[in-house]
């Protein structure tokens, strides 16, 4: 019976040793104190995250053209919850938009989590995005265009 149990246990032990094929970390990434293994996710979200964020509004809000106060902070690691794997490349966005009531609903802050350059979920109201934490920027791209006065 303990021979069975040796390798079984064996197996249950290296299991986890995955290899991946992320790139290597950087230079600042390195320097960062970050770990190399962490640092090296941030590459998996892709240079156009805000144009994605900014689709995803226009898809998933119940009237995406009421987005107002909108920012977003440029990508991070961020505990996102043990269900999502622990810390996951993040990027945070906050803003005002109205209801199925047509109300505002106040300013509700989303983390949108990218795995391998694609978005891959969303939480609503996580701790990863609470001040003083995410840089926040303004985020035109979210809001809709004002639209011109016709002139008479």
């Amino acid at each position: 019976m303990r021979n069975r149990a040796i390798p079984g246990l064996a197996v249950i032990l290296l299991s986890g040793c995955v290899a991946t094929n992320s790139p290597p970390p950087t230079e600042a990434q390195l320097n960062s104190g970050i770990n190399p293994a962490l640092a090296a996710r941030l590459t998996e979200v892709p240079a156009n995250y805000r144009q994605l964020v900014a689709d995803w509004m226009r898809q998933n809000l119940k009237d995406p053209y009421s987005v107002r106060d909108a920012v977003i902070s440029s990508p991070f690691l961020g505990f996102v919850g043990l269900l999502n794997g622990g810390n996951a490349p993040l990027v945070c966005a906050r803003y005002n938009a109205k209801n199925s009531f047509g109300a505002y609903i106040g300013e509700q802050p989303t983390a949108f989590i990218f795995a391998h350059g694609n978005l891959q979920t969303t939480l609503e109201k996580p701790l990863a995005c609470a001040d003083p934490l995410p840089d926040y920027a303004p985020f035109p791209e979210a809001m809709p265009s004002p639209v011109a006065s016709p002139k008479f």
